[in-house]
């Protein structure tokens, strides 16, 4: 071959099959680092730590220490193990995968190619060049060019990102850190830059640092610049006056800054507190005016009350938050984890045993999630059933005869035996609580089924046979046995094989019972069944606590209980072991009083005592007024204890105190035992077994309660004030209490309002306390004005039990100078308040303080103040705006039609028209379309609900003649159609029937100009 030829066959082009292959083989190269990594990301933290590291040293040496960049010291060796760090990131950068076109490339010579030619590699060499060589012939020039590792910036927006990244669940702590790290750092270089204008040599210049100083150490020249530039950007220190125009210019801009960080905390709270709410405001709006507009239009209070009841659920509950955010993701991913979370579920029904995984898959990712309220009926008996359901949450009461002989509760699967035959229902089933289920359509079904015939083989099959036994049962048994009392091995048949025809949930369970004793089952042993129920044992379907305790009168032992073909839930499970205590004990299930299960139990030894015969029930108003005797304790320990601690008047309580403390721990302790026998929800589901609601308290929060109430005090009386701390580490209950409250008496936003006040006003008390502490521990200043800590005029130390003494030698006896130590206390405590709120509310100028331990905690108690103003300010606006958001919104309504009148040119007229609808429209439905309203109630409690409305329309439509026949068809027609207007226009034509609810309509003749 030729070289021209040889050349022309070795030239491919850049869409040639060659080429693309080579493309395709170099991005499968896998040799690179993987940015996603986990080491990855945690490397990038260790070059964020040093990055910050660096960025606090480079303004301290420059300013407060220039010779230690030319010698070794402690600082000096951190900068160069920052340095060595940063070099051997240049290698792992030059190894590091990237993203081209969306696809990850990991080929070790196209990154290291990318990376060098770069502009940041040229930065990051530059940056991490060892300039400290040049100190031995120009010792002058390192410390400037220190200045050249600040080209490591550029690297600080990828590293928070990947920080962000990692710790993405902890988004509020990492925002707050970020922001607290900014002012701090922020802080920190003012300061050096004022330590930088030099000292007051001519003692002239009163803003510059006294000359006088220049023997303090250097912590203590930097804690000094650095407390005057916190108090001038938290404006809790005003200084000395500048007295040159550069000193005047450098304190505006730390003003300046103080004001920008704040701002920027404020907005960083705000979006915290968005985040945090959600739509929790827009939902709250959208309650209130719902009862606005029911209560405008008349509607029954009992209808009202279930509304708004099933709506708070609907909004609030963990479903809700998990619906929205389903809506967000992608479709298919939505649907990828609604097939992991249920495709368990469904392969454990016996209908679809023998099924591929394929068919399970399909049938999982129709499912549709939708919420009932209570006392809704799902199936009628005689009805014929048009979807199967998976219970995700919530009870559901099946009912034959009038007799609940089934409840269903998570993981359950009922009404798919109705959807894969003709059989009618031979039961009711409604909800007892308010439920989340899963939904399943028989036009879905039959779908998925003519995509797979071998599997709609298989489930007729497991159709006939189970109708097949149903019917041998109906012929052996008697017709009148009832389902309450079954003794027999024939009636616990004919009463499992009952309730499997009524739902198949637990058909596997009962069928595997009823056939265990005369012969073997060919259809229920299944490998898939054993299978998925190692994968999910949580979601795993069997029958009940009812139908363990209905099907012999011997309790099963655990060995019984794992040779079953299905398995329990845990909570029966648990009631199972907890009450089944004898064979004679009749099953508590049959001590029921509606919907709720009540249980009674026969308790001995230690348990009596604490035990009660019945749970206390959680919405009872007995536990409102205990939870408000618990916050009322909770704020008495938290005043009390600091001052018993801290002030040495009350460090010996008297007699009048410590009865106030023994009633405080009595209540503390009670609660223990109340705690023990109080009701709780699992799954919508009401728990009142009062040995399963104390075993799940020993499990929890026992120990901790307990470790919380136990009276150390009385251990020694000499330390009853620090002996009470631990009642302070109640507080953490205190969000949960609220959260109680909030059921009995709605925190709106003025008393939130009013307790956002109650607990600042606690903080204010707190930090009082522990500026009084730092005052006892450095000691009392005889300068009683001029002072950052407590004049010796308020000093006070206990000698005994009975006897003080200040620091004048001064000793008083507790009894026979009362009135004196009583003056003394209230300085002390009012004197040290004013400095806890002047220090958290902003309202005047700390004096500067004298020692490096006064200098931390101003600086602590100053940036504290600054974060507690920022969340006042946030809280303030949010309670107002969450008080006035319909309002809001209306009036961003009407602004809107207002300017679009306005771009219109529209007459007067129609202006006057336009504000009398929207002045109407607002006092009638609150700016709301009542059809918006209920879009998200069912539609039968929306139905009924417009026809409460409706109910004039309905009454004069009674009264047209020949209208009986079809009136209830009509009625049904008209209030799903109804549309309620506010007003119709005079030249409008008639296209449609209007009934008046309110107001009146005038109608005029027009008559012809002929």
């Amino acid at each position: 071959m030729s070289r021209g030829r040889r050349s022309v066959g070795r030239a491919h082009g850049s869409f040639s099959l060659h080429t693309r292959v080579g493309k395709v083989l170099a991005e499968d190269r896998q040799n690179a680092f993987d940015p996603n990594a986990r080491a990855v990301k945690l490397w990038d933290q260790v070059l964020l730590l040093c990055l910050l590291l660096e960025a606090f040293l480079l303004p301290y040496f420059l300013s407060f220490q220039r010779e230690v960049v030319g010698v070794i010291s402690t600082f000096f060796m951190l900068v160069v193990v920052c340095d060595f760090v940063f070099a051997v990131d240049l290698l792992a950068q030059a190894h590091m995968g990237y993203y081209s076109d969306g696809n990850l490339i990991r080929d070790k010579k196209r990154t290291i190619r990318r990376y060098v030619r770069s502009p940041q590699f040229a930065m990051d060499f530059i940056a991490i060049v060892p300039t400290q060589v040049l100190v031995i012939g120009y010792p002058e020039l390192v410390t400037e060019l220190l200045f050249l590792k600040l080209l490591l910036w550029s690297r600080l927006p990828h590293l928070v990102s990947s920080v962000d990244e990692f710790y993405a669940k902890h988004f509020v702590v990492l925002k707050l850190l970020k922001v607290l790290v900014s002012t701090v750092y922020l802080a920190h270089v003012l300061a050096c830059v004022r330590y930088s204008f030099g000292e007051d040599q001519s003692r002239v210049d009163r803003w510059l640092p006294s000359s006088l100083s220049h023997g303090n150490s250097l912590l203590r020249d930097y804690l000094v610049s650095l407390f005057w530039s916190v108090g001038i950007m938290t404006g809790l220190f005003e200084g000395e006056l500048p007295r040159h125009s550069s000193e005047f210019l450098f304190t505006i801009l730390v003003s300046l800054c103080g004001f920008s960080m704040f701002t920027t905390l404020c907005a960083t709270i705000f979006v915290i507190s968005k985040c945090e709410s959600g739509n929790a405001e827009a939902m709250s709006a959208r309650i209130n005016q719902l009862v606005h507009v029911l209560s405008f239009h008349h509607v029954p209070e009992s209808q009202q009350t279930q509304a708004i009841e099933y709506l708070k659920r609907y909004y609030t509950d963990a479903e809700s938050a998990d619906r929205e955010t389903a809506k967000i993701l992608c479709p298919s991913i939505a649907n990828d984890i609604q097939v992991e979370l249920l495709k368990s579920t469904l392969a454990q029904i016996s209908l679809f045993v023998g099924c591929n995984d394929q068919f399970i898959v399909a049938m999982t990712s129709l499912l549709e999630l939708t919420a009932v309220p209570a006392q809704t009926t799902l199936f009628t008996e005689g009805d014929h059933g048009s979807a199967m359901y998976v219970v995700r949450s919530g009870v559901l009461a099946v009912i034959a005869r009038s007799v609940t002989v089934l409840e269903m509760r998570k993981g359950t699967c009922f009404g798919e035996l109705f959807v894969f035959s003709s059989m009618a229902c031979t039961a009711t089933v409604i909800s007892t609580t308010y439920s989340i289920l899963y939904k399943l359509s028989r036009f879905h079904c039959e779908r998925v089924l003519e995509g797979y015939p071998d599997c709609a083989s298989v489930i007729a099959v497991h159709v006939k046979d189970i109708l097949r036994q149903l019917n041998i049962s109906e012929d052996e048994s008697g017709s009148n046995t009832s389902y309450n009392s079954i003794s027999s091995r024939s009636n616990s048949r004919r009463a499992a094989l009952r309730r499997a025809s009524v739902t198949t949930g637990g058909i596997a369970g009962a069928l595997a019972r009823a056939r265990g004793s005369s012969r073997g089952s060919s259809f229920l042993s299944s490998h898939r069944i054993s299978i998925s129920r190692k994968q999910s044992k949580k979601n795993s379907i069997g029958p009940l606590l009812q139908d363990i305790l209905q099907s012999g009168t011997k309790p099963a032992s655990n060995e019984h209980l794992s040779r079953e073909n299905t398995t329990m839930s845990t909570d029966d499970l648990l009631s199972h072991t907890l009450t089944l205590k004898n064979e004679n004990e009749p099953p508590p299930f049959e001590q029921r009083q509606g919907p709720k299960l009540k249980l009674v139990y026969r308790h001995h030894g230690l348990w009596r005592l604490v035990v009660l015969q019945r749970c206390i029930d959680f919405d009872s108003p007995a536990r409102m007024w205990w939870l408000l005797l618990l916050f009322s304790n909770l704020c008495y320990c938290w005043i009390m204890v600091p001052v018993q601690v801290i002030f040495p008047l009350w460090q010996r309580p008297s007699w009048v105190t410590q009865s106030i403390d023994c009633i405080s721990n009595i209540g503390l302790l009670l609660d223990l035992v109340l705690n023990l026998n109080l009701s709780f929800m699992i799954e919508s589901d009401k728990v009142m077994d009062p040995k399963l609601s104390a075993y799940r308290y020993l499990r929890t929060g026992f120990r901790f309660d307990l470790l919380c109430a136990l009276p150390y005090e009385y251990l020694s009386i000499e330390h009853y004030g620090p002996l009470r701390l631990p009642r302070l580490v109640r507080v953490f209950h205190l969000t949960r209490h609220l959260k109680e409250l909030d059921h009995f008496i709605q925190l709106n936003s003025g008393r939130q309002l009013v307790l956002l006040t109650l607990m600042f006003f606690i903080m204010f008390h707190v930090v009082a306390c522990i500026y009084f502490g730092i005052s006892s521990i450095e000691g009392f200043d005889p300068n009683e004005n001029e002072a950052w800590v407590c004049p010796t005029s308020l000093c006070l130390r206990r000698l005994n039990a009975t006897h003080l003494e200040n620091c004048n030698g001064v000793i008083f006896d507790e009894n026979m100078n009362r009135s004196e130590l009583g003056e003394i206390a209230a300085m002390e405590y009012f004197r040290s308040l004013y400095y806890a709120v002047g220090v958290l509310a902003s309202p005047g100028k700390t004096v500067e303080p004298t020692s490096d331990f006064q200098l931390v905690a101003a600086l602590i108690l100053m940036l504290g103040g600054f974060l507690i103003s920022g969340v006042v300010v946030d809280n303030v606006q949010k309670r107002f705006t969450a008080s006035a958001f319909e309002q809001k919104q209306f009036f961003e309504t009407s602004t809107r039609i207002q300017l679009f009148l306005r771009r219109q040119k529209a007459p007067l007229a129609i202006h006057h028209r336009v504000k009398s609808f929207l002045d109407y429209w607002w006092s009638s439905h609150r700016g709301a379309v009542i059809r918006e309203l209920l879009a998200d109630l069912p539609r039968s409690m929306r139905l009924e609900l417009l026809r409460s409305i409706c109910t004039p329309v309905l009454q004069t439509l009674a009264l047209l003649q020949g209208v009986h026949p079809v009136r209830d068809k009509l009625e049904e027609v008209m209030v799903w159609k109804t549309l309620v207007l506010s007003c119709t226009d005079k030249e409008r034509p008639c296209i449609a029937m209007v009934t008046t609810l309110l107001g009146c309509i005038s109608c005029w003749k027009v008559k012809s100009a002929s």
